[in-house]
């Protein structure tokens, strides 16, 4: 079903007709596509394996084999009215936040090249916070079958609703991309909250030279996840001891920063890839930092490939919240409850290292199929990268994952 913000964006995107007979050029319009078919396998049967905290359910306890966690199509419309302005809309069906397939707008923008070596957009666009920004969901342009958590889950917002500026330019041997943006956006999660952020604005950079690339990025935001609010209302029922223990966690309009480094080297028959990312907040959800590094070799029209990652914490897991001495029983029962909650989320802090081995066979022209097992080495007490615990579920340990995928382009 085409939801209201859907058909809002389409209207945006042909708002821009009138400029096109202003420019006095015959428009054209483009369509392509994108899309993957993918199984996985998971032998953790208390635990959800996702690749996106944004989803509710993934394979594992849900399912033992799930066709849901990387299938997607993807539909893109693009307009030129002229050398200097043209547009794009882009439209994703994939799984959602409620567990149901339905198409979202990814991208929806007008371009102005106000130079050649510098344009503005306005609309939905995508974050330039990692290498992959531009094509993380399209499968058949990368090498796995889906990104490494360690690092994308960090950012698994991947766009937003505002303004953004590119400036090409050129230092002897080397081509240089410098990108600003700023905007906001509104997340729906899984619990049926939203999460609001506002004031994201960032500054991104990639140079190029020959077979070697390198991407720098910072992203800023103030966001507000709900989801956090009855727990933290709960402590400052408690007075002053609670209200600094949810002032200390508060996620409300709260600043968070990113930083992305990320580097490049495919001369053509092997290539490697790395990129190591850091999320800093003062918010329950903590600092965290992840990487990763891929390497393949490509063999005919096989390529064999390898990538190992780590996900871990600087923040506390655990918080002894409210002082239980002395509180009436019916009181201290509250108070263990609340203590309880919280340190169950801070819990939840990702820690992890995985080794992923894959395949991808281009077996025609635009298509490829990938096969690949993730191994994922758990931190002792934490679940990793692993959701929807149930009570059999034991933090640390080790998962296995086995996923098979066909995507193509068109």
């Amino acid at each position: 079903m085409i939801t209201k913000r859907t058909l809002l964006w389409l209207s945006f995107l042909l708002s821009a007709a009138p400029l096109a007979a202003y420019a006095g050029d015959a428009p054209s319009v483009s369509f392509n596509g994108f899309g993957t078919i993918g199984l996985a396998h998971s032998d953790e049967p208390d635990a959800d394996y996702v690749p996106t905290i944004l989803v509710p359910e993934g394979v594992g306890h849900s399912d033992d084999v799930s066709a849901t966690i990387d299938s997607r199509l993807g539909l893109q419309v693009s307009g030129t009215a002229s050398d200097r302005l043209s547009g794009v809309l882009q439209v994703v069906v994939e799984e959602q936040h409620d567990n149901t397939f339905a198409p979202i707008v990814e991208w929806a923008n007008v371009r102005f090249q106000s130079t050649p070596d510098s344009y503005v957009r306005v609309g939905r666009t995508v974050l330039p916070g990692v290498m992959a920004s531009e094509y993380r969901k399209v499968g058949y342009a990368l090498p796995w079958i889906r990104p490494p958590v360690e690092v994308y889950n960090l950012v698994p917002v991947t766009n937003s609703d505002g303004i953004d500026a590119g400036f090409d330019f050129r230092t002897g041997e080397f081509n240089h991309t410098l990108r600003i943006n700023y905007g906001e956006i509104d997340i729906d999660l899984p619990d049926g909250t939203v999460s609001r952020v506002r004031d994201l604005w960032g500054v991104a950079a990639s140079t190029e030279r020959g077979h070697f690339a390198a991407h720098v990025s910072y992203l800023r935001a103030d966001i507000t996840v709900e989801s956090f609010d009855p727990l933290l209302s709960g402590f400052r029922a408690f007075g002053p001891a609670g209200a600094a223990i949810a002032d200390r966690y508060e996620f409300d309009d709260e600043r968070i920063d990113f930083f992305g480094l990320g580097v490049r080297y495919d001369p053509g028959d092997w290539f490697l890839r790395a990129e190591a990312a850091r999320l800093e907040s003062s918010t329950i959800i903590g600092d965290r930092n992840g990487w990763y590094l891929t390497g393949g070799m490509r063999i005919g029209s096989v390529t064999p490939y390898a990538t190992i990652a780590r996900i871990q914490s600087d923040s506390e897991r655990f918080d002894p919240g409210l002082p239980l001495i002395g509180l009436p029983a019916p009181v201290a029962a509250r108070a263990a409850a609340l203590n309880a909650g919280l340190n169950g989320v801070l819990g939840m802090v990702p820690a992890q290292k995985s080794l992923s081995l894959g395949l991808r066979w281009d077996f025609a022209r635009n298509f490829s199929f990938k096969l690949q097992y993730d191994y994922l080495d758990l931190d002792e007490g934490s679940p990793g990268t692993l959701t929807n615990e149930q009570p059999g579920f034991t933090r640390g340990g080790n998962v296995s994952i086995v996923s098979a995928a066909v995507d193509f382009v068109f």
